[in-house]
């Protein structure tokens, strides 16, 4: 199978795309975008333009919010019921969508969130029952209009069909463009070639805070894991910098601080003391030949005590924190007892945490047995960046996220 490369250019901005999540796209010089309107209103058959059926793989980017960038995945292609699975990752987050084929346009029949992109939901119980989404029409003509959302609550209208849809030095033939306006007046307008899918979007919302844009940066064969395994080490919690602060959302005791106490010793031993909401826990680590151990935790504590050579932690109660080899799917146990099971859910490219772009990002999750997920989020030679706690099937979370790291601050 052929790759195809767009060409990328500046990234930045979020958008809702018509997946469902958030969009992608380069920001793209007006001279770089020509259009050349179709003369007549001679209508497609809506099949060459299905969602994420056409390759293995899909990359966008954004302009206006760095994290919107998303991936698409083909996870399983059309069998002989019409149905097929695409997974679309975000920010570390990946939901798994069922779509279907049928004489009257192409459905989405289900969606399942948090997955990851390997399960076969096409014949779960969701994706047979009456609850579906219409995602076109069997044909389409300029002027036509339909209803998407399984209440089929939000009228798409198709405006236009381009002959041509120049975009980023690649020309694109025979593009839809879709588009649909929102209880307060913001447009959201998307693009689709024919044999590709989604191409590009925009968003233009009614507040005057600039039109936002996606668009597709790479479609072809699945790329190759960049980073297959990660080094624990350099993943370590609090050791690379004197104190970082974390800011909170959804719950008081989210934020929170960390100090480095004191160094790595001779036996890659060191400490780490976080404050939160006026009370102090002080842990000992040691960096072994396997992983890195917590060693001992000691509650109310602030003198800043050398806790490093107390008998407690140097007894055999640890707790393992990270392995010293991680790659994804691979699971450990923490706790004491080892009574917590951790999956190593992705390990990303690039991820955005207040502004600032963090590279080779280590994702773990745990999953309680009354399903809330916590999910961690580790950058090297820094350690956790962000961390979040969903504890119910709408996705309601608490998080928290590294706003500070560097030098104590004066008081």
């Amino acid at each position: 199978m052929n790759q195809h490369t767009v060409p990328k250019l500046i990234l930045g901005t979020l958008l809702f795309s018509s997946l469902g999540l958030m969009s992608v796209t380069p920001t793209i010089p007006d001279s770089t975008l020509v259009v050349t309107a179709q003369e007549d209103t001679t209508g497609v058959k809506a099949s060459r333009y299905a969602p994420g059926n056409f390759y293995p793989f899909y990359d966008y980017t954004a302009t206006g919010n760095e994290m919107a960038a998303f991936t698409l995945t083909l996870d399983y292609a059309m069998d002989e019921n019409g149905l097929y699975q695409i997974s679309l990752t975000n920010a570390g987050r990946t939901r798994s969508i069922v779509y279907q084929f049928t004489q009257d346009g192409i459905y989405e029949v289900a969606f399942f969130a948090d997955t990851t992109g390997k399960e076969d939901f096409r014949y779960h119980e969701d994706a047979h029952d009456d609850r579906k989404s219409l995602y076109f029409p069997a044909e389409l003509q300029i002027g036509d209009t339909f209803n998407r959302g399984y209440q089929q609550e939000q009228a798409f209208t198709v405006t236009d069909i381009l002959d041509e849809f120049y975009l980023g030095g690649v020309t694109y033939n025979d593009v839809i463009v879709v588009e649909t306006t929102y209880s307060e007046g913001d447009t959201h307008r998307f693009y689709y070639a024919q044999d590709i899918g989604e191409i590009y979007a925009e968003y233009t919302p009614t507040d005057n805070g600039g039109t936002q844009t996606t668009s597709l940066s790479y479609y072809g064969e699945v790329p190759e894991e960049e980073f297959a395994t990660v080094n624990g080490a350099e993943y370590s919690i609090g050791l690379f910098h004197l104190y970082y602060e974390y800011s909170g959302y959804g719950n008081e005791f989210a934020p929170f601080s960390l100090t480095l106490d004191y160094e790595l010793d001779e036996d890659r031993i060191y400490q780490v003391s976080r404050a939160t909401s006026g009370t102090t826990v002080t842990y000992v680590y040691q960096i072994r030949s396997d992983g890195i151990y917590e060693l001992a935790y000691f509650p109310e504590s602030y003198e800043q005590e050398d806790f490093r050579y107390h008998e407690d932690s140097l007894d055999q109660q640890m707790s393992l924190f990270l392995p010293l080899t991680l790659q994804v799917g691979d699971t450990f146990q923490r706790g004491y007892r080892s009574e917590q099971e951790y999956v190593v859910s992705d390990i990303l490219r690039e991820y955005v945490v207040n502004g600032e772009l963090y590279e080779q990002v280590l994702v773990i999750e745990i999953t309680f047995p009354d399903g809330e997920i916590q999910r961690y989020y580790y950058a090297p030679q820094i350690g956790e960046i962000y961390s979040e706690y969903i504890y119910d099937e709408a996705g309601n979370s608490i998080t928290t996220s590294l706003s500070y790291y560097g030098g104590i601050p004066l008081q």
